[in-house]
């Protein structure tokens, strides 16, 4: 009978811990923030819309690394992985792929 039991609660242990999220790995180490996390966090600092997260490092700390679509333009956010704390914002000149330009018309001087 003990023998059941505790195959049974080792099958249970196992298949709740993943489930719980609290070891939550990303891209090779134990995060406390989630790359969704990461995004909303981005969002909030620049104002603008995320569409990638990924694991990075920025000057030692482990981070995400965001891409925040603004104004047409792409800005960089790196989110500290462990406290969701803004690093570096970068403003870059790159135009996000959902822009399109329209060429002007010279009537218009």
């Amino acid at each position: 009978m003990k023998k059941i039991l505790t195959a049974g609660m080792i099958s249970l242990l196992m298949a709740v811990v993943p489930a719980t999220g609290a070891l939550a790995y990303q891209g090779g180490y134990r995060a406390d923030v989630s790359p969704a996390q990461a995004m909303r966090i981005a969002e909030r600092a620049v104002g603008g819309e995320a569409f990638k997260a990924e694991p990075d490092h920025y000057r030692g700390r482990r981070a995400y690394t965001v891409d925040v679509r603004k104004a047409r333009r792409v800005v960089q956010v790196d989110v500290d992985a462990r406290n969701g704390k803004v690093l570096h914002i970068e403003r870059d000149g790159r135009r996000g792929p959902v822009a399109q330009q329209h060429p002007r018309s010279n009537h218009h001087r």
